[in-house]
């Protein structure tokens, strides 16, 4: 226990006690990491998530409790006074963390909305050129943030792009040369194209059977469901659910 005290008492501490500047990009910088935990937590389900998300809310309840307090000393103490913390002359790796965050926040929302849908095309170009935008904007203002924001968006983008061939390769190596094919859960079809497979539009249902690969073999169809944790089809069927009965179309 005295463990735990001690990490919630390094991590509030700065915002009680540095000057406003500092305690607002420690702020910031804690908000980056729970960001990238969050993700992680959401991408990686296990049996232990529910207890990681319960310890991050009690986090950010005490860091908000925290910040709270601090605010309502500086009013007693200083009036109206304005807090003066010119977020635009951080230090440069902050800004740009907060420019990739501000990315990885664009991505995961475009992520859950066009999840399942046939907008692959469309999204991807919107992507790229509001990354694009960025880049021009930040390299013409020389500011972190917009360049952070552009290199996020670009490479997320371009990870959505390659993932077809991710797919792909995991179902040609489960199969072993046996005729295959993928059904969509969240869409209710079968695969047509690469496009069904980017991750921005790889169907991510109830985060349970995302997509079922049908193996043809001679004994029969086998199945297998994709992993985002692992990153490819688990073969045979690992779900606590009944194996599917579907057969590929001909």
């Amino acid at each position: 226990m005295w463990i735990f005290l001690l990490i919630v008492s390094l991590l509030i501490g700065p915002i009680l006690f540095l000057p406003w500047r500092a305690m607002w990009m420690w702020a910031n910088g804690l908000c980056l990491l729970l960001l990238w935990i969050i993700l992680v937590i959401a991408l990686t389900p296990n049996d232990g998530a529910g207890i990681g998300t319960l310890f991050l809310l009690g986090f950010v309840l005490l860091a908000g409790t925290a910040l709270v307090l601090r605010m309502v000393v500086h009013s007693i103490k200083h009036g109206d006074q304005p807090i003066t913390l010119q977020p635009l002359n951080w230090p440069w790796p902050l800004a740009a963390g907060n420019g990739v965050g501000l990315a990885v926040l664009t991505f995961a929302f475009c992520m859950n909305s066009f999840a399942g849908s046939g907008h692959a095309v469309g999204l991807h170009f919107g992507l790229l050129g509001l990354g694009l935008a960025f880049g021009v904007l930040g390299v013409f203002l020389w500011q972190a943030f917009p360049i952070g924001a552009a290199f996020g968006l670009v490479v997320l983008t371009f990870y959505s792009l390659a993932y077809p061939a991710k797919v792909e390769r995991s179902a040609h190596a489960a199969a072993q040369g046996n005729p295959y094919c993928i059904y969509l859960n969240q869409r209710r079809r079968f695969t047509q194209n690469a496009r069904d497979l980017t991750f921005l539009n790889f169907d991510k249902g109830n985060w349970q059977a995302h997509a079922i690969l049908i193996i043809e073999g001679p004994d029969g169809p086998r199945y297998g469901n994709w992993s985002y944790r692992q990153g490819t089809f688990m073969v045979p069927w690992d779900l606590h659910t009944p194996e599917p009965t579907m057969q590929c179309p001909h």
